[in-house]
């Protein structure tokens, strides 16, 4: 942002705060608390508003409208003068002086690269030794002397020693950086999810998240009817049936050797090929289907998830036409082993339930049992970790036809691992 236009807007904030002064039927309300209600005087509040837009607009990846707002409105360089004391009528203030300070204050918040270090808590997760640090997030045991203190913060209460910390730069203002980095740790704690699929969906674990933040565990209140006591409340937890916690290592990262690991770790923290990224978005959408929603909703995640991997505008080199019929054809091959029966018994599951996620998403409302979600996950997440472990060949959607094609006319070529179980 140019002197000039800084200058402007600092002329449009002292008009505003002329306006608010003459028309507020609050004023000596608001001199006893010293605060500006902007919303009182509707055509303060839209002057005010509009300039204060303009500077986020300026900086987005910085700025907040509520700490921009509040900088503007209470913060000044000079003792005594601010834009809060114009709205309120003190007498005396030194317009050109509060001209230049706003000013300067715009130019600086519309040109600054500020990051902040955060720290958040994650709750009923175990964790032996540093996480990867996906996104650049890092995720770090807390020591015993640090729980102490955690047990004596007032503004929280301590359930469970199952914790660690989650660590990340996160740019902006207070707002900006702390939505940023929730954002960015929520799909970390995602991608873990992903990554131990098969054990989050068979344990029902479904708890573990940033402190005091949803899927949280709860207990509920309730009571039933036409017993002998029907006014007598219980408390039940609505958490599931399994495990109260995960461990990183043991339960969610278990299938996840160092290659996958380093290779998850290139697509995450800086520009990558197509296939890994696709991988990456589908592990965090499988780690979405592992909370709490209906199993309609858990199996048109998981769908989503198996078709970013395979479902694109396919090649002359898949042999069935259909979405569902060139995707169950690609996952045959990618993880159904050597043999045809392998193969064959891969596709027949694929059809049947990515058939119902496609349902699902046509409004047809199929019955979804939690077993077939599973199954679905356990498959999606098999076809992820093959495309990990081949991630030097294959680079981009293409890749994958023109290696089914080899495949499919027997092509001395390596096999994926087999990681699936599909059931007949």
């Amino acid at each position: 942002m140019e002197l000039e236009q800084a200058n402007t807007i600092a002329r449009q904030l002292i008009k505003a705060a002329e306006v608010f002064a003459l028309k507020n039927p609050y004023l000596e309300q608001g001199r006893t608390s010293w605060s500006v209600w902007w919303h009182q005087v509707p055509e303060a509040r839209d002057l005010f508003t509009a300039a204060v837009q303009q500077i986020v607009d300026a900086n987005p990846d910085q700025l907040s409208f509520s700490d921009t707002e509040h900088t503007l409105t209470y913060i000044s360089r000079f003792d005594g003068w601010s834009l809060m004391t114009l709205a309120l009528a003190v007498p005396n203030v030194d317009r050109v002086q509060l001209e230049q300070s706003l000013t300067d204050t715009i130019l600086e918040l519309a040109n600054r690269r500020k990051t902040r270090r955060l720290e958040f808590l994650v709750e009923d997760m175990s964790i032996k030794r540093s996480g990867p640090s996906f996104f650049n997030v890092e995720l770090v045991p807390i020591s015993e002397d640090d729980f102490q203190r955690l047990y004596k913060e007032p503004f929280f209460r301590v359930t469970t020693n199952a914790m660690a910390f989650a660590r990340v730069e996160a740019p902006g203002d207070e707002t900006t950086a702390l939505h940023w980095a929730v954002h960015r740790i929520e799909r970390y704690l995602n991608l873990l999810r992903g990554c131990g699929v098969k054990f989050m969906l068979s344990q029902r674990v479904f708890q573990f998240r940033l402190k005091d933040r949803n899927p949280a565990r709860e207990s509920v209140p309730y009571r039933e009817l036409g017993t002998c006591r029907p006014y007598s409340f219980r408390l039940r937890s609505w958490s599931g049936t399994g495990d109260c916690f995960a461990r990183v290592w043991e339960d969610l990262l278990s299938c996840v050797d160092e290659r996958r690991t380093e290779n998850l770790l290139a697509a995450t923290k800086r520009p990558s090929t197509p296939l890994l990224e696709a991988v990456v978005s589908s592990l965090e959408t499988l780690g979405e289907a592992c909370k709490p929603h209906s199993n309609g909703t858990r199996m048109l995640l998981v769908s989503s998830a198996l078709e970013m991997m395979l479902g694109y505008n396919f090649t002359d080199n898949i042999a069935f036409r259909g979405q569902t019929a060139a995707i169950a054809e690609c996952a045959a091959f990618m993880i159904g082993g050597p043999t045809r029966d392998g193969r064959k018994g891969v596709d027949r599951r694929v059809r049947k339930l990515y058939g119902k996620g496609s349902g699902v998403r046509h409004g047809r409302r199929p019955d979804v049992s939690d077993d077939e979600v599973a199954e679905l996950a356990s498959i999606t997440h098999s076809v992820a970790m093959s495309i990990l472990d081949r991630a030097d060949q294959l680079k981009k959607p293409g890749d994958i036809d023109e290696w089914v094609g080899n495949m499919r006319y027997g092509a001395d070529s390596e096999e994926p691992r087999n990681e699936a179980a599909p059931k007949d």
